[in-house]
């Protein structure tokens, strides 16, 4: 412990290291006391307090201050003194000039000095000045100094190697000379195990005996300097840290709080002059530090998290306040404070620690809005989300308690197999669900869910985990109610089938019409000659055969062509205003001769039913068509209902119905007790060649029906399961006409030959001559030409009138119409007839099927030929 030296009386320490005459009292802490006179001396060791090592007397009388004369006298200690020296300490030892009148005077002898060094715990030893031989040294220098005293006795410092060089003790002594004392010289010495010692080296001179001799008492200080040492590099580490550190750091001296100390990330984050931010006391701290509560408010100072640790002793741990810095912006900072107390554990001070965190609160109030949002999208979200743990619902949106019938508080908690419609489907939804997400971190699935209602609703379940790594932490999911979409797919696809049906049968329709022109023209002269030979009467009865059959194989070739434009919707139809009851009962009479005896036919007519613009003879043959397949469906008999009904379809009713039109419609119904047909059968009785009656049917009836339906802008549909019967419908649409057209009342033709002259005009060779033939044949006068430009060249030099157009419609360069417009600006009165193999559409685009236009469809018989010639010209 480092000796201290103070003055209780008027000297102070200069007086004693100039030997003013004092006294001196050593206590057990090392303090040094010093007094003037023996009387000064006893009322210091009265008052100690501490337990007392000694006393060193240095009354000198100034007149006789010869070192040399000075003797060691024992001072007698009072008994109340006692208890304050220790036991092995029975004597107080004095320099003093010799007193022939003190009692109990000891003798200056080694032993007694030796007593004296042995009685204090500084090293002390005597040596002569000259050589610097040691005469004694004290248990102390012993001890600290590693030697046996009789390895000291008798050697000298350079011999026991105390000193690196003897310039060390040269110094002390030539100090000492000088001064007569020496005090307090720090010097370094090494014991012996050659450890360096640090020493505080006091010294004075003593004539022992007559011998000159070096006194020497010193304090080792060497843990004392290395504790010093420690404190400096660790005070200088302390210092670097505090320095570098991220975090801000504040020290304060108490009782004021005044701040001693602020390391460079504190000024940081305040910024500004520093002056103003050190050596500020309490009151300043707010203001000049610019503190303010998260609330706005600005701090008061004695609640700031330093002041509580000073002023209260208190531990501050993460106190949030705003610190303002000099551009205005708030620093969120985290504080810890805590009071810096003594060995007495007194408050000294305090120190606070800041960190700065408005990252981390930018950061968290993102956070919270951005889970504010997510709350906020759940609760509103229009489609179902959950979270699973372990396949138990722990949290659902209100969404989905609507979707499911559910209430919350029914749903968290329980095993998402609630949901399921079975055990089967809620495994399959888990081993699915979990594949994809650990193949590709989320999943989506098409599922059914069971409502609390009994319902079963198709869902698009997508799932994502919480944590992909800890599928346990949850797994989030969405639920989609995809019902009515998958409904709406499925209608999609029957419409989408349902147009593809109604794109094929136009295929097909459009490959009818296509061919029918050069069928029609190929099929004309071999009805047209067949009928000529079988006229001329020259033929023997084989012959007369041969020729029948070919002309019955052109007639069934030509119904098939008919068919197939039927079908197609290109024939030529002539539209009336019909009544679809008369229609029914007319046929009735044809029906009942061709159905068979054990098919029941029932009849049913609806009152008030509107008429319809339709071809009477194409109406009878889609009756006569749905009829015939109606009694090959009942092969062992059964019941045949035709009746007639008015419908109001709606937009909701014909939605299924491409192109069909909202509106009041006529019904005519056919339904019988057959064995009726299955779904696969029913997608294809309407196409072409599509027979369910083997080797025994063409495929034809249907299609053709289907056909005259859709040319008269009509619907048909048709219901049927295998073992319950077929019923077909057909609409037509209403006709705003009021009154049946009663068609024409005249009679055919009594004669088909005539007199009249007959332009024909056909581009096609064969058909143009047989034509020609078949006019001539009958007695008419015939002219012919190829073409347009033709024929009116050859009326430019015609001698007699011509009565009768015969044209083609479809002709290269100039058609039939323009053909005739041309002619009969030259012969007025001149009537026309066109004939065509082509389909109706094509025919209409030339403007021929207009009402009281004359037209015959190609092929035709010799026989119709000349029929409607005739029927023209009359």
């Amino acid at each position: 412990m480092e000796t201290r030296f103070f003055s209780i009386s008027r000297h102070a320490r200069d007086d004693f290291e100039t030997e003013i005459p004092s006294t001196v009292v050593l206590l057990g802490c090392r303090v040094v006391l010093m007094a003037d006179s023996l009387a000064d001396a006893e009322d210091l060791l009265a008052g100690a307090k501490d337990e007392i090592l000694g006393v060193v007397l240095t009354l000198a009388d100034e007149l006789t201050c010869n070192p040399c004369g000075r003797r060691l006298w024992h001072l007698t200690v009072t008994p109340d003194m006692l208890p304050k020296i220790r036991s092995h300490i029975d004597f107080l030892w004095s320099l003093v000039d010799p007193d022939p009148g003190f009692d109990g005077l000891l003798p200056l002898t080694l032993d007694n000095v030796t007593k004296v060094l042995n009685s204090t715990p500084l090293l002390m030893s005597i040596s002569t000045v000259e050589e610097g031989r040691i005469l004694e040294v004290n248990d102390a220098f012993c001890r600290d100094m590693g030697f046996r005293r009789r390895e000291v006795i008798g050697r000298t410092s350079a011999e026991l190697g105390l000193f690196d060089d003897s310039a060390t003790r040269q110094a002390f002594v030539a100090e000492l000379r000088e001064h007569g004392v020496v005090t307090r010289l720090e010097v370094r010495a090494k014991n012996k195990q050659r450890r360096e010692q640090v020493f505080l080296l006091n010294g004075t001179l003593l004539d022992l005996d007559g011998l000159k001799c070096l006194v020497l008492w010193s304090e080792n200080v060497t843990e004392l300097r290395r504790n010093e040492a420690d404190f400096v590099a660790a005070k200088q580490m302390l210092e670097a840290a505090v320095g570098q550190s991220s975090a801000g750091i504040i020290i304060a001296d108490a009782p004021d709080v005044t701040i001693r100390h602020c390391n460079p990330a504190a000024f940081a984050i305040r910024g500004g002059d520093k002056s103003r931010l050190t050596g500020i006391d309490l009151a300043e701290h707010s203001a000049n530090w610019q503190v303010f509560r998260p609330d706005g408010s600005m701090y008061p100072p004695a609640e700031l998290p330093l002041s509580r640790a000073v002023l209260r002793g208190e531990v501050v741990r993460a106190q949030e306040v705003v610190i303002r810095d000099e551009a205005g912006l708030d620093h969120w900072v985290a504080v810890n404070a805590a009071p810096i107390r003594d060995d007495a554990g007194a408050i000294t001070g305090g120190i606070a620690v800041m960190q700065e965190i408005t990252e981390q609160k930018q950061a968290t109030t993102l956070l919270q809005e951005s889970e504010a949002k997510i709350r906020s999208v759940f609760r509103a979200a229009p489609i179902g989300i959950g979270v699973v743990s372990g396949r138990v619902l722990i949290q659902v949106n209100e969404r989905l308690c609507e979707m499911m019938g559910y209430t919350a508080d029914e749903l968290l908690g329980e095993s998402s197999r609630l949901l399921y419609p079975s055990d089967e489907e809620f495994a399959w939804v888990g081993d699915e669900k979990y594949r994809q997400i650990s193949a590709q971190g989320t999943d989506t699935v098409d599922t059914r869910w069971l409502c609390k209602d009994g319902r079963i609703i198709d869902v698009l379940l997508s799932s994502t985990p919480l944590d992909p790594e800890n599928l346990e932490k949850g797994v989030t999911f969405t639920a989609l109610d995809i019902t009515a979409r998958r409904e709406a797919e499925e209608e999609n696809k029957r419409l989408e089938a349902q147009y593809y049906q109604a794109q094929k049968v136009e295929s097909i329709g459009r490959l009818a019409g296509g061919v029918a022109h050069d069928l029609n023209n190929l099929l004309f002269p071999i009805l047209g000659y067949s009928d000529l030979l079988m006229e001329d009467g020259g033929l023997n009865e084989e012959q007369l055969d041969g020729v029948q059959q070919i002309h019955e194989a052109g007639i069934r070739s030509r119904n098939l062509v008919r068919q197939l434009l039927a079908f197609s919707r290109k024939q030529a139809l002539e539209y009336k205003a019909l009544d679809l009851n008369a229609t029914l009962k007319d046929f009735e009479s044809l029906l009942r001769r061709t159905v068979r005896e054990d098919v029941v036919i029932g009849i049913r007519t609806r009152d008030g039913l509107p008429l319809v613009m339709a071809d009477a003879g194409q109406i009878e043959q889609v009756l006569m068509n749905l009829v015939v397949n109606a009694q090959d469906a009942m092969p062992d008999g059964g019941e045949l209902s035709l009746e007639t009904d008015l419908v109001q379809l709606d937009e909701d009713y014909l939605a299924d119905q491409p192109g069909a039109e909202p509106g009041p419609y006529a019904a005519l119904i056919v339904s019988d007790t057959g064995c009726g047909m299955g779904e696969e059968t029913r997608q294809h009785i309407f196409e072409p060649f599509f027979s369910t009656k083997g080797e025994l049917g063409t495929g034809l009836g249907l299609a053709t029906v289907y056909g005259i339906v859709k040319q008269h802008g009509g619907n048909i549909w048709v219901y049927s399961e295998p073992g319950s019967g077929t019923t077909f419908k057909v609409y037509l649409p209403a006709s705003p006409a009021t009154q049946a057209d009663p068609g024409e009342q005249r009679s055919g033709p009594t004669t088909l030959k005539g007199s009249e002259t007959v332009l024909v005009v056909e581009d096609n060779q064969i058909v143009r001559e047989l034509a020609c033939s078949i006019l001539q044949r009958n007695d008419y006068k015939v002219l012919s030409a190829e073409s347009g430009a033709e024929a009116c060249e050859l009326m430019s030099d015609a001698q007699e009138p011509v009565h009768l157009l015969l044209t083609d419609v479809v002709m290269p360069e100039t058609n039939g119409k323009e053909v005739y417009q041309q002619l009969v600006e030259r012969i007025p009165g001149l009537r026309v007839l066109y004939m065509s193999g082509y389909t109706d559409d094509v025919i209409a685009d030339r403007g021929v099927l207009q009402e009281g236009v004359s037209f015959i469809q190609k092929p035709f018989t010799v026989q119709a030929l000349c029929a409607k010639v005739r029927e023209v010209l009359d």
